[in-house]
């Protein structure tokens, strides 16, 4: 609850302060500003919605573990119960678990499910690359 918290506190700041910049400036040219408050709040409800499926990521792989737990080992059929063993689930899987190592090395996902998520590990590469990519094409707009 507390890192919720702490990304709607700067969202509803951010948004305040977009509604005062936009009441102060009495120009219509004020798109390039627009631009980087809208594309800030969208990485704010991001994160808001990364936190969330993390944690019901979580909930997955323990439901998961405690599902295949309960299976006898006779019935291999079971084995891919939510997506299956070898379909386009188990490739993308297995794509991210080799992204994942090439980016950090040996993870233990099941000390920590709620702290050490695929889903987490994933957004630390994934939100860091697109906010420096989205701040260098908006440089490179402003100075050329």
């Amino acid at each position: 609850m507390l890192k919720v918290t702490i990304m709607v506190i700067p969202l509803v700041d951010l948004i305040s302060e977009d509604i005062a910049i936009n009441n102060r400036i009495k120009v219509n040219h004020t798109t390039i500003m627009h631009v980087w408050m809208i594309a800030m709040q969208a990485f704010i409800y991001l994160s808001i919605i990364e936190y969330s499926l993390a944690i019901a990521w979580a909930h997955f792989v323990t439901d998961k573990a405690n599902h295949q737990r309960t299976i006898p080992e006779e019935n291999t059929f079971l084995r891919g119960y939510y997506f299956g063993n070898r379909n386009f689930y188990s490739k993308i899987g297995n794509f991210f678990d080799r992204f994942l190592y090439f980016c950090f090395g040996e993870i233990d996902f099941k000390r920590e499910p709620y702290v050490r998520n695929k889903i987490d590990y994933l957004s630390r590469v994934l939100f860091l690359a697109t906010f420096i990519s989205f701040v260098s094409i908006y440089v490179l707009t402003l100075i050329l």
